[in-house]
Order: structure tokens, then sequence, then C-alpha cells
């Protein structure tokens, strides 16, 4: 182990010592006002005050790292049923007689009693838990990015923690673990008593998070064309015709379901009443609008891997279309059925939303003109400007259908500025590192600008001749393939994405506040 790592990672063997700054760990946070989920700076920070206020040596910064986030999480674990919770422990625990055997899912265990571990599974069982006996952490990333678990319960070393805790936090994964006190892959040893007091965590009042892909398989029959029909009425004009054909073209839906996800987290309630589809439906056509007016001002050939609607009907028909479905987002609006106070709101944040969007793209617009490469902080402006107002619209819509308060609709908005960042981020650096996309001095790109602003004079001069890109091809792929580029643009979405952890730290509402660390886990950081 890496000694740097080791004098942060210790662990006192006796009990009673570990008893003790158990408990001083939770008279800490009795006296704080935190919610989980909390990153792993947000817990890092909670542990320094804390070693500073209890004199502990600094090498227990790790553990109490883990003691901290265990704590956070004991009261959401204790109402998540022990059927949606899986429990792991170590194959390094087992007896040197061990009779288990081994296949692909790890080690089954002979419940032979020459160790605690054939006890435990049972009884886990017993329970309801799903129990893997596994080294390292491919099974655990699997359970959580395919959602077959809402809580984790696990015995682990340190190693194999630290690779496990991005996919916890990215899935907002309530947690509790038990690290070995005594490690090294051979006679290794847990806190047993920690280990039974995780297992029986239960409250008589059980919940189940929210499943974002049971919202997606709901969300995406509304908007099959007979789903459309169904709720809007049969088109009779063409105009009508074509707005609703491309409103039924897949895409990724983020937007829709966040409202509708933030509606049921914040209602408590799992149905979808009419008002919900409405909403859901006009922040579909918002956006879709925004997609069809995108395609003709960047000159876009192709949208969802077909022809642009701009080069299917024309420029002219093109732009009515995307009108339309403005006028209908505020039909639908205005014809969900809620409260007029309530329905009014929702009209202030979409408009204010709709003029953010057009005064980003109108930045980037008048900057087309200038031929020049845009400064990085100015590209970060017109992400934000462009793409932060959709998220937002989309989370207070379903907040406000809800009935909440104005504290959360400030820290959605927030919240948004941040995740419209690292939205945009991701996507330069999906269409420059993996689909390899040629950049354009016609459109905001963070590659383009971190390259200008990193480049000599020679290469700011190749860079400013775009037409003379194709003869000087390997000049111009030496300049943009450098991989400090790459690396900036993912320590720039990493800044963001922390930053978007950060505007929830006011959040009390704890289901909330993980379903907002799920969603930058499922649009961002996966």
């Amino acid at each position: 182990m890496d000694k740097k790592i080791h004098q942060l990672w210790f662990i006192p063997e006796n009990k009673e010592e570990r008893d003790q700054i158990l408990q001083k760990v939770r008279q800490y946070l009795s006296e704080k006002k935190l919610f989980p989920p909390l990153s792993l700076k947000e817990l890092e920070s909670q542990t320094n005050i804390f070693l500073s206020q209890t004199s502990l040596p600094e090498a227990y910064k790790n553990w109490i790292i883990v003691l901290i986030n265990n704590e956070l999480w004991r009261d959401t674990i204790s109402s998540i049923p022990y059927r949606r919770r899986i429990f792991f422990l170590p194959q390094c625990m087992r007896a040197n007689q061990c009779k288990g055997e081994f296949d692909e899912m790890g080690l089954l265990c002979a419940e032979c009693g020459h160790c605690v571990m054939g006890e435990i599974q049972a009884k886990a069982e017993e329970l309801g838990y799903a129990v893997l006996i596994a080294e390292g952490t491919t099974f655990v990333t699997s359970f959580l990015t395919k959602g077959k678990c809402d809580a984790v319960i696990g015995v682990s070393c340190l190693e194999t923690l630290q690779r496990a805790f991005p996919y916890m936090v990215s899935q907002a994964t309530p947690g509790i673990a038990i690290p070995l006190y005594k490690d090294g892959c051979k006679d290794t040893k847990a806190d047993i008593d920690w280990v039974w007091d995780a297992l029986y965590l239960k409250k008589s009042q059980e919940k189940e998070a929210i499943s974002l892909d049971k919202i997606q398989k709901e969300l995406n029959s509304w908007f099959l064309l007979d789903g459309l029909i169904n709720l809007l009425g049969r088109p009779s004009r063409e105009a009508e015709k074509i707005a609703l054909a491309w409103l039924s073209k897949s895409g990724k839906r983020w937007r829709p379901l966040l409202s509708i996800a933030v509606f049921h987290t914040l209602s408590y309630k799992k149905e979808y009443p009419t008002f919900l589809k409405k909403i859901a439906i006009a922040v579909e056509c918002f956006h879709k609008a925004s997609l069809i007016h995108d395609d003709i001002e960047d000159e876009e050939e192709y949208r969802y891997e077909e022809i642009a609607l701009h080069k299917q009907y024309g420029i002219p028909i093109a732009l009515n279309v995307g009108d339309y479905l403005i006028g209908l987002g505020y039909k639908l609006l205005s014809s969900c059925g809620l409260e007029p106070e309530k329905i009014l709101r929702m009209f202030q944040v979409a408009s204010q939303s709709h003029l953010a969007l057009c005064l980003g793209q109108g930045e980037e617009l008048s900057w087309r003109k200038k031929n020049l490469p845009l400064p990085v902080l100015e590209v970060i402006s017109i992400f934000q400007e462009k793409t932060a107002p959709a998220f937002s619209v989309a989370l207070i819509l379903g907040a406000l259908a809800a009935n909440a308060g104005e504290n959360i609709c400030q820290v959605l908005e927030k919240y948004s500025e941040s995740l419209g960042i690292a939205y945009q981020i991701q996507d330069d650096i999906h269409d420059f590192v993996q689909e390899k996309k040629h950049l354009s001095l016609y459109r905001p790109s963070l590659f383009l600008s971190i390259a200008w602003e990193k480049a000599s004079e020679e290469s700011k001069s190749l860079l400013l001749s775009p037409e003379s890109w194709s003869e000087n091809e390997e000049k111009i792929q030496e300049i943009l393939g450098n991989k400090e580029i790459e690396k900036m643009a993912k320590n720039l979405k990493e800044e963001y994405i922390e930053k978007a952890y950060q505007s929830l730290c006011s959040l009390e509402n704890i289901e909330l506040k993980q379903l907002l660390y799920r969603v930058l886990g499922k649009i961002i950081m996966n």
C-alpha cells in the first residue's frame, strides 16, 4: 500500500477505542445540520473539522471519512426494504480451512463453520438481502449502475472503498462500509458487532427509491405518435402533423424525465396525473423547438442520425414548426389544470428560460462575425446561457407542480447552471475525443478555446484559417491532439460537477438531494 495513503488510513485494532471514536462521530453529527449525500470534498472538510476538535491523529482521516458517511446514511438505509439492499463480504475474510467453491460471481459459502461469514450470509439472506462474497469493485459498480439495489452494506479494505466511492457518489446510493481494521488479503478482520448493527437497520415505514428507468419507460410511451394524439388530439393541418412527428423523435428526453422525477420525489406520489403529463410534454416541446432553430443557425445537416428538419422541409417550414412547438408548450401549461397562480409562476419560469436561451444563442451568433476563437471563460458563459435554462425549467416546473417553495426553486436554478455547463463540456469531450468530429471556428468549442490559449503564434495563424485546415490536417491534429487539452477539459468538467454538488449543500430534503446527485451520475458521469 502507498505510504502516503497508509499514513491517513489507520484503524485502531482495539474495539473499545473504535467504539469510543464512533460515539464521538455521532455526537459531532448530532450538533451539525448535514444531509446526505455529501461529495468527497464535503466529507473531507467535515473530517478535518472533526479531527481538529477531537485532537485525534491525522492517520485516522480516511477512516473517519467512512464513519461520517456511514452515519449520515443510517437513517435513510433503515427505511429501505431489505430486499432492495445488497450486502458484500470480502473473500479474504474466509478461514484457511474454507470449504467454499468459486464461480463467476465470487465465493459460494459452504457454511462450514470455520469462519463467521457463513452465519452472516445465512442471516442476511433470511432477511432478504442479496449477498455476494467477492473481491474488488466490479460487482458493486455493476449493481449500482444497473439500478439493482437501493442501498449497499459491505465489509471492505481501503483500496476497494477508494475505487467504489465515486460510483456510490454518482449514483447517490446510500451505503455503510465496515472497513477491515486488519487487512492485507490474508487473515483479515472486521468489527463483527458493527456488521450485525448495519445488517439489522430497519424502520417500520419503508420507502423505495424512485426508479429513473421506470419513469423513462413510462415517459417514452407518451411520446409515441398514438400517445401524443391521445393527449393532444389528432392533427389536421400540415404544421401540426410535422410538429407531432418531430416531437415523437426519440432523443434522450432528459428534461421531461427530470420534471417527473422531481415531482415524484417532492410529492411522494408515483402516479402520472394528466397535469404532469402536460407539463412534461411542454418541457419537451420547448426543447425540441430549440433544436430545430439551433440546427438552422448552426447549419447542421443531421439530427438523431436522420436528416435535420430544415433539410427535409426547408428553412421556412422548419422555423414555423419550431414556433408552433413553443406555442404548444405554453398552451399545455395553461391548460394543465393546476391553480391559476401556479400556472402563472410556471409561465414566468418558462419565459425567463426562453429569454436566457435566446440571449445565449445571440452571443454565439454575434461572436461568429469576429472569426476568432473565444476565451475559455466566454465559452463557459455561452454554455451556461444556452444549456442551463432547459434543465432549470424542467426541474423547477416539476417542483412547482409538487408545491415546492421558492427556496427549493432557487437551489434548482443554481444547480442547473453547473449541470448545464458540465453537460456541454461532456458533449464537447464526446464529440472531439470519442466521435473524432472536426472542430469549427463557427461554433464555440472548449477544445478549440483551450488550444488557442496554449498555441504558439504560428499555430494561432493556422487555427484562424479553417479554409486551410484540410491542407494542414496533420499540423492541426497535432495542435488539437495535445493530451493536455483533453485533460484540462476533463478537469473543468469535474470542477462544475463539484460546483453542482456544492449548490445542494443547503438542501434539507434528502430524497431530492439524492435524486439530483443521481441525475449528475446518469446524465454526465456515466
